[in-house]
């Protein structure tokens, strides 16, 4: 007999065990928080490039004077919270405010004024507490995504908000805009949690951030009424026992008060509860609203008195003609795609693809409806609402909608969660990797426009304002005068630091019609945007409709940071556009 062999064990032919599930939501964390920091080094990096933009010139000293003087009726176009939370890095270094009232354009001249030699350290403090509010609307965010949609839906939201050019460049700078994201994300997430269980505690923590909320961007008053509709669209499948519908009734009325004793204490409870009859609104429609309630002309107004006049300042503004640009077109009554063609425009084209696909996946889960409906309701009553105003000045006043879409995007995360769909999991994969790449543009994140616009090259034929140029680049323009010197410079810049702070000598450009010379003209004014410049003279001009456009007929000899256009003209030049002109002319006398 033959000795028994020893069996030896067939080859395996399996494949390698997949990493336990919850090694995976680590990795994908670690990936979340690589990119939430990676926002933070973006924005730090554009806060030191960029020069002191449009709004941050007054925003800063007046949340300076909120704190100093306790008033709130210096600048009332916006509320305080914000600009007062800005400010206090620059509080803390105990730099002085502005000595007297001013028109709000003023209040950064005498800033600067007073701080010259240090003005941009002192605006740059601001930006760090402004990058901070921004981090916190991003942490807020992605954990909410993470909660509903899981590690990968968080990571997906991760990247299409955080590295977002847009993202990078309003919240780097001293403005309310990305105040209002924090707190419509939180605002939104806490009355998600209200709902599914009506706790006091809950309640407490809605109310309190509601009201909060106020205080920081007017546009977070639409929250009242998204609130009360996003109420009804909220999950209720908790398996806690819920309280009686009275309760939760007398809860809901609870925060609703707290959020209005919050919104009155950013006041300092100035001019609370004054009669209705003390207001004078001048807009059509608070005034309007007044005269209906003129029989409770005694009813003491639950807002701050100040609260109250800013509105009325801002729907003022925002009732009157207002010169609107878009694909080369410019309109005083604004236009009713212009924000979609912002996001359609402003947003990398692999958020857009994930967007497509995260609506998609919404309607192929009617089951699940809604969780998306939650979402999707405030970002588009939002854009709807900004689409018929007549001013539309950029993307960063529907910054909540995107956010709000990023968090939509997220819902994607659930479909890895399940087996099959690999082609679509392949797909989201390509997007979320092609979603980042906006970001070879930094740190000139303001002027991002995607591949489907052009890029920030052909940006200046889709949108401007602060779409395009905010008078990001004075800096680097005084950067290239003192490589490229000219004792002879024809300026009109887009900005309200006056240029001669930062050492540039200039005068104001010929109106309509070129003269031989070097030319340093924003952005803005090339399209056409009409506007006020400083005139190298100690004073201002205003500029009309179209003024400097005849510099369209010129190819500019370089681009300062994709918003200030240089040019050098010659006499031959000049000859050519009179030519051009004159044939121009000519055309429309036949066609007559």
């Amino acid at each position: 007999m033959l000795p028994c062999m020893p069996q030896l064990p067939a080859p395996s032919t399996a494949l390698p065990a997949a990493p336990p599930p919850h090694k995976r939501r680590r990795k994908i964390d670690f990936l979340t928080l690589a990119v939430l920091i990676a926002q933070a080094v973006l924005s730090f990096q554009f806060a030191t490039t960029a020069s002191v933009t449009h709004d941050e010139y007054w925003h800063l000293p007046v949340g300076i004077l909120h704190w100093k003087s306790g008033r709130f009726d210096w600048e009332r176009l916006n509320p305080p919270l914000a600009r007062m939370m800005v400010s206090i890095p620059v509080i803390a270094s105990k730099a002085p405010p502005p000595a007297a009232p001013t028109p709000p354009g003023e209040y950064g001249d005498a800033f600067v004024s007073d701080h010259s030699e240090n003005f941009r350290s002192l605006y740059f403090r601001g930006r760090l507490m402004a990058i901070a509010i921004s981090l916190a609307a991003s942490i807020a965010l992605v954990a909410w995504s993470r909660a509903e949609f899981g590690s990968i839906g968080g990571l997906l939201t991760a990247i299409t908000w955080s590295l977002s050019p847009t993202t990078i460049a309003h919240g780097s700078i001293v403005t309310t805009d990305m105040a209002a994201v924090l707190g419509f994300v939180v605002v939104l997430r806490l009355l998600q949690k209200f709902v599914a269980m009506p706790s006091w505690k809950r309640a407490i923590a809605w109310g309190v951030t509601l009201g909060l909320a106020q205080g920081l961007k007017y546009t977070c008053v639409l929250l009242y009424p998204l609130c009360v509709v996003c109420w009804f669209l909220a999950d209720r499948s908790s398996a806690m026992p819920r309280p009686a519908r009275r309760t939760i009734l007398m809860r809901l009325v609870a925060a609703i008060a707290i959020s209005l004793v919050v919104l009155n204490a950013t006041y300092f409870f100035r001019s609370s509860l004054s009669r209705l009859d003390t207001f004078r609104f001048q807009s059509r429609a608070l005034s309007t609203l007044q005269q209906r309630l003129s029989g409770l002309g005694w009813l003491p107004v639950p807002f701050p008195a100040d609260f109250l006049r800013g509105i009325d300042e801002q729907r003022i503004v925002m009732e009157q003609a207002h010169p609107v640009f878009l694909d080369g077109e410019w309109r005083t009554t604004g236009f009713r795609a212009y924000y979609l063609k912002c996001a359609l425009y402003k947003l990398p084209l692999g958020t857009l693809a994930l967007l497509a696909l995260a609506i998609i996946a919404a309607i192929a889960s009617p089951r699940d409806w809604r969780r998306s409906a939650f979402i999707l309701f405030p970002a588009v009553s939002l854009i709807a609402f900004a689409s018929i105003e007549n001013m539309q000045l950029g993307i960063r006043y529907i910054l909540p909608a995107l956010a709000l879409a990023s968090l939509l995007i997220g819902r994607l995360g659930l479909r890895f969660e399940q087996p099959g769909g690999v082609r679509l999991k392949f797909a989201v994969v390509i997007a979320a990797a092609a979603s980042p790449l906006g970001l070879r543009y930094h740190p000139y994140d303001l002027a991002y426009f995607n591949e489907y616009a052009g890029g920030p090259v052909e940006g200046i034929h889709r949108l401007v304002d602060s779409n395009l140029d905010w008078g990001q680049d004075l800096d680097g323009l005084k950067s290239w005068l003192d490589e490229n010197p000219t004792h002879d410079l024809n300026l009109a810049y887009f900005g309200t630091v006056a240029p001669e702070v930062v050492g540039i000598r200039y005068h104001a450009p010929p109106s309509f019609a070129p003269q031989p010379g070097v030319y340093a003209i924003s952005a803005n004014f090339v399209a056409g945007r009409p506007h006020v410049i400083r005139n190298g003279q100690g004073g201002s001009q205003a500029v009309n409709i179209g003024e400097f456009s005849y510099l369209q007929f010129f190819r500019p000899k370089t681009i300062i940071g994709h918003s200030i256009y240089i040019y050098r003209l010659t006499e031959q030049d000049v000859q050519r556009w009179r030519n051009a002109m004159r044939a121009q002319r000519g055309l429309s006398r036949v066609d007559r």
